[in-house]
């Protein structure tokens, strides 16, 4: 029987919602705050033909971090983009994300969230790496990294 999970990460940022959503709505400038770029330097990211909105789509090959695809399932009014992440390699998962901003003061409060459900073999791997947590970590990073790129 699958296993459920859940991330979630948040990070305040001091910057107009407007801007922050206009970098993350945009996968042209991913790289600029992915926090998975930097485990693998000869990663292979391309961005689809549709670049922002819904079915923007980003796929990544690496021999470190493994196969995938992030597909951009629903964009809404500077707040929220809700991404269909497939797994491809090493193991196969797919996962439902959301990039989320919420009004804080006059900046944002920016969470990043995924869940999905895990064959028992993989949750089982994953409690034992503390995966999740590693995951939990990544997603801080990202956060970080956006929260400069939108405050420059």
């Amino acid at each position: 029987m699958p296993t459920p999970y859940k991330i979630s990460v948040s990070q305040q940022i001091n910057a107009p919602m407007a801007k922050v959503f206009a970098i993350i709505n945009d996968l042209n400038q991913f790289a600029g705050w992915n926090p998975f770029l930097p485990m693998d330097p000869n990663v292979k990211a391309v961005v689809g033909p549709i670049t922002s909105g819904e079915g923007a789509e980003y796929n990544y090959e690496s021999k470190k971090i493994g196969t995938g695809r992030m597909t951009f399932t629903g964009v809404y009014d500077n707040s929220l983009i809700k991404i269909k992440m497939e797994f491809l390699k090493p193991n196969q998962e797919v996962a439902l994300c959301e990039w989320r901003l919420t009004h804080v003061g006059d900046g944002v409060e920016m969470t990043w969230l995924m869940e999905g459900e895990r064959k028992p073999l993989m949750a089982l791997m994953v409690k034992v790496m503390g995966m999740d947590k590693m995951m939990s970590k990544h997603f801080a990073d990202g956060l970080l990294r956006l929260k400069a790129l939108a405050e420059a």
